[in-house]
């Protein structure tokens, strides 16, 4: 995956370094997929957890939609920053886990298919 967005985004170091951290690998080769992904503040809950109305998604040639993950989540931190830096965290394992599942699904088509 090549590390490229349209303008430097907010906690996008955080994002790639938890991503290669699942095994994503990153390089200036031509990428496979685009990563796409934004955080918006809900507050705090009753419980004193920050709430992050969380979106990532793979976006593949002519920014066609591979995988995507959308999720409220409730964060334990000391400060907002703190939770977004957890929140792409969570995204990234998330994303990862659908990637997977998109994969495997997709190679095993491919098998019943060339059959």
């Amino acid at each position: 995956m090549k590390a490229l967005v349209r303008e430097r985004r907010d906690y996008e170091p955080d994002l790639i370094k938890s991503m290669a951290e699942f095994g994503i690998e990153f390089s200036a080769r031509p990428p496979d997929f685009i990563l796409d992904y934004h955080l918006i503040d809900g507050g705090k809950n009753q419980k004193g957890e920050w709430l992050v109305q969380g979106y990532i998604a793979l976006l593949g040639q002519y920014e066609m939609l591979v995988v995507t993950v959308e999720k409220e989540l409730d964060i334990q931190a000391k400060t907002m920053e703190e939770a977004y830096v957890k929140s792409v965290h969570v995204l990234a394992e998330l994303i990862i886990n659908q990637l997977l599942e998109f994969l495997v699904e997709e190679k095993s088509h491919k098998k019943v298919k060339g059959m």
